[in-house]
């Protein structure tokens, strides 16, 4: 299952809006119940699909490749989009 999200995202100079879906991971387990051996912890996965600039363009083409390809860029969207996902469900908790 998949979530929508929008977080503002700092890289170098510039401050980015990114739109997208984030895919939740699992966590590992080390040992199954019956003794087997587990299995390794999935993490979670951003589909990045809008990038948009501080003067509300749209980054598109080799521009967004560049961004959305940079490891640091993506981990910090994926753990931005947790955040924001995690807040959204709390604030439906009653």
């Amino acid at each position: 299952m998949s979530n929508r999200f929008e977080v503002d995202i700092t890289h170098g100079d510039e401050t980015y809006t990114v739109n997208g879906s984030l895919t939740a991971g699992s966590p590992g387990v080390h040992t199954l119940r019956n003794g087997d051996p587990g299995y390794p912890a999935e993490p979670s996965e951003a589909e990045i699909e809008t990038i948009t600039n501080e003067a509300g363009a749209e980054i598109k083409g080799k521009e967004f490749d560049a961004i959305a390809d940079d490891d640091g860029f993506y981990e910090e969207v994926c753990i931005e989009a947790e955040r924001y996902i995690g807040e959204l469900a709390n604030s439906c908790d009653m």
